[in-house]
């Protein structure tokens, strides 16, 4: 979750820091947009989503980006 203090290029440095470790699937939801950025490890990535997927990383997993901002 993005808080407002978080700059975009730490956020990004993050995000590339997991995917370099080995983590398959990223979600940066930002709470004041209502939306989510999803980042794969094959390099794809998935701007202002809505909903979540968990793809082969959970499969079966969905969930409304509004339902974890209650």
């Amino acid at each position: 979750m993005v808080s407002p203090d978080d700059r975009p290029g730490d956020v990004r440095a993050k995000v590339q820091n997991w995917l370099d470790a080995g983590v398959k699937l990223v979600w940066v939801v930002d709470p004041r947009r209502r939306v989510a950025a999803v980042h794969r490890a094959d390099g794809s990535v998935e701007l202002d989503a809505t909903r979540l997927d968990g793809g082969m990383v959970l499969p079966g997993f969905t969930c409304a980006v509004d339902d974890l901002l209650v």
